[in-house]
């Protein structure tokens, strides 16, 4: 097969065909990489915590041919096609891929299962991704950055699958606290859906999410999660910080997504900034803050507005979006690109 592009990619996520071998998913949007990595390995197989039917392999294990081909041949004992995923490959692994594909290519995988690999931004030289773009027994499916509107969208389709609606305002509120990224907010409307309670048990009329609700969800969630570390940086809090980023790191969290809910919590303040620099109070200058801080949330943006002065918000912008940048480039060691940016933001702040 070759790269499949817009709708062809929707039919293949929910649909994968049997002869197909191998799904290579990579791009610099690394939350949709992961959302479509799962949702088609959960179309092969619903229950990816299942041994008999989802098997994980590391860089290392993927990058031996015998061994990547082993699994994708091997058949479950109960039944059913398996999975086979592979997560942040490398290079090291086009040499499996390409004997995969070439026994594939030859007819003597017929009935493997699937396997699915996690890759960052490859360009179109990439030995990986050429090798799945040649084969017809192979897709490519590139994840880059969407609009707001496509993004949003499929947050509503998310919702409207458990019988739920998603008002405007609590859309607004959702990408102000968590930004665009989809996997970020594909997490947190699953916390919503579980805050909202099965379609059966809820009460009539309770179907729509709420602003209310989206703060409920947000207020309860543990310091550890992502979108408190943009919070935690800004509020110069180190040691906090440190401590979120290695929860951050040991969950698989994106750091591009880290650095874009930084990147959004500093636009957000800007507003406010800049009417303090006018000569307003930090109470009056919050209010132009849209959408609106959550009471709770109010001691914690003052002081950040007090120790993040407009010209000071500016470079740190521009240096997030710098750091971005560099992470994007192959082979960089991006987890420490962003946690150092963001432990600067701190100890900038605690000065």
């Amino acid at each position: 097969m070759t790269a499949l592009k817009g709708r062809d990619v929707q039919g293949f996520l929910k649909a994968p065909g049997d002869g197909i071998v191998l799904a290579l998913i990579y791009g610099p949007e690394q939350g949709l990489v992961h959302e479509r990595a799962e949702l088609v390995a959960k179309a092969v197989a619903e229950d990816l915590s299942d041994p008999w039917r989802v098997a994980n392999l590391s860089d290392e294990d993927a990058a031996d041919a015998a061994k990547l081909t082993d699994e994708a041949a091997a058949q479950s004992f109960l039944g059913g096609r398996r999975v086979v995923r592979v997560r942040s490959a490398s290079a090291g692994v086009t040499s499996a891929v390409q004997s995969l594909l070439k026994a594939a290519d030859a007819g003597t995988l017929d009935g493997a299962g699937l396997v699915v690999i996690e890759a960052g931004d490859l360009k179109k030289s990439s030995g990986l991704r050429k090798a799945a773009e040649a084969s017809k027994k192979a897709v490519a499916i590139g994840c880059y950055a969407e609009g707001a509107r496509d993004t949003m969208a499929a947050i509503r389709e998310q919702c409207a699958e458990e019988g739920l609606s998603l008002d405007n305002e609590a859309a607004a509120v959702l990408t102000a606290s968590l930004g665009d990224d989809r996997g970020l907010l594909r997490q947190e409307v699953e916390k919503l859906i579980l805050y909202k309670g099965p379609k059966s048990v809820r009460a009539d009329g309770d179907d729509r999410i709420t602003a209310e609700d989206v703060a409920a969800c947000l207020a309860d969630a543990p310091q550890e999660d992502s979108f408190a570390i943009a919070s935690l940086a800004l509020s110069g809090q180190v040691k906090q910080l440190s401590a979120a980023l290695a929860e951050a790191e040991a969950s698989g969290t994106s750091v591009i997504a880290l650095l874009r809910l930084a990147q959004n919590r500093i636009l957000r303040l800007m507003p406010a900034a800049a009417a303090m620099a006018q000569g307003e109070g930090a109470g009056a200058a919050m209010k132009k803050i849209k959408p609106p801080v959550f009471y709770q949330e109010q001691d914690a943006v003052s002081r950040q507005l007090q120790a993040w002065p407009l010209s000071k918000l500016q470079r740190a912008a521009a240096a997030i979006y710098e750091a971005e940048a560099a992470c994007k480039k192959t082979g960089a060691p991006d987890q420490a690109i962003a946690e150092n940016i963001l432990m600067r933001l701190a100890m900038s702040a605690a000065r």
